[in-house]
């Protein structure tokens, strides 16, 4: 989850891949009652660990999900770089300057 979007008041959609945790810290407790963060998930509570399968299908989820992407950053060699790949060309897509 972004730091800088939290602190910024950005809306983001966060997808756990895992169970949904019983609290969450502070700054990130303050943004959904503020009504800039949607969390959710797929997985009870007794998924407790994240593995990388259900990492990639959180974040292909919401990149297909979404009416438009913002990446706040991004290793060229990374998941996320193969994931936009296979985005839909048509879909509005935001990301920093190298």
């Amino acid at each position: 989850m972004s730091a800088a979007c939290l602190a910024n008041g950005t809306p983001m959609i966060h997808v756990l891949a895992c169970g949904l945790p019983k609290n969450f810290p502070p700054r990130v407790q303050r943004a959904p009652s503020a009504g800039r963060l949607l969390i959710m998930t797929p997985f009870d509570e007794s998924v407790a660990r994240v593995n990388a399968v259900r990492a990639a299908w959180c974040n292909q989820y919401l990149l297909h999900a979404a009416d438009s992407v913002v990446v706040g950053s991004l290793n060229p060699d990374g998941m996320l770089a193969c994931l936009l790949a296979d985005m839909p060309s048509d879909k509005p897509l935001s990301m920093p300057e190298p």
